[in-house]
């Protein structure tokens, strides 16, 4: 892309991109990303049986990422393969589903990728820049994962890890009244959820331990 043309030909030895997406059609079309190498796509078009039914054909673990009541309310319409519906919990269920091919979760081939790229790039230090979308259901479901993610890839020393988060005034302009409203509900759960993190220490009996 333009970007690119403006870099040093030997960008891509001190430079590398990871998309991750849920759905894997928009994030095919990605016109910054150079194929699979580059991207990571959250889907799986047996997530409906999965999801369905009792706890024999629903791994044991999802239910610990959701309150009983909102893995109940979860319909079949809401559970498809493509994206995460503008669901939070939906983005956290795809991250650790099983990913395609293997019997790990995508959290867990996150971890291989990064550790790869580590590898590729030995480099003495890494700025990582997390990046996405506060307003849907993928990255806002997702994104508290990803710094553990990156650290149980990249190590502790020697990485510094940002958070760049577009907010629900992006999508102000959206045609579509019931996007925006769901956007603004996303948005603030997301901020909410991250300030209950940030503010750990202030709260009696709590104690954060890091790493």
């Amino acid at each position: 892309g333009k970007a690119e043309k403006t870099m040093l030909p030997t960008w891509n030895q001190y430079i590398s991109y990871q998309g991750i997406d849920a759905d894997n059609n928009e994030i095919k079309r990605t016109s910054y990303l150079s194929g699979q190498d580059e991207w990571i796509a959250m889907e799986d078009s047996a997530l409906n049986t999965k999801l369905r039914g009792v706890d024999v054909n629903i791994p044991r673990t999802w239910h610990n990422l959701a309150a009983p009541e909102v893995m109940s309310n979860l319909t079949a319409n809401m559970l498809t393969p493509d994206g995460s519906g503008r669901l939070r919990i939906m983005g956290k269920l795809k991250l650790h589903n099983t990913a395609a091919g293997n019997m790990t979760g995508y959290d867990k081939q996150i971890i291989n990728t990064l550790h790869s790229i580590k590898g590729r790039l030995n480099h003495t230090r890494y700025e990582i820049y997390v990046i996405g979308s506060a307003n849907g259901g993928t990255c806002s479901g997702c994104f508290l994962e990803m710094p553990a993610l990156i650290r149980e890839a990249m190590g502790y020393d020697n990485v510094n890890i940002y958070g760049m988060l577009f907010l629900p005034d992006t999508m102000s302009a959206h045609p579509n009244i019931n996007y925006r409203d769901e956007a603004i509900a996303n948005g603030f759960a997301t901020l909410r959820e991250l300030d209950y993190h940030c503010a750990m220490e202030m709260r009696n009996g709590c104690v954060s331990l890091w790493p």
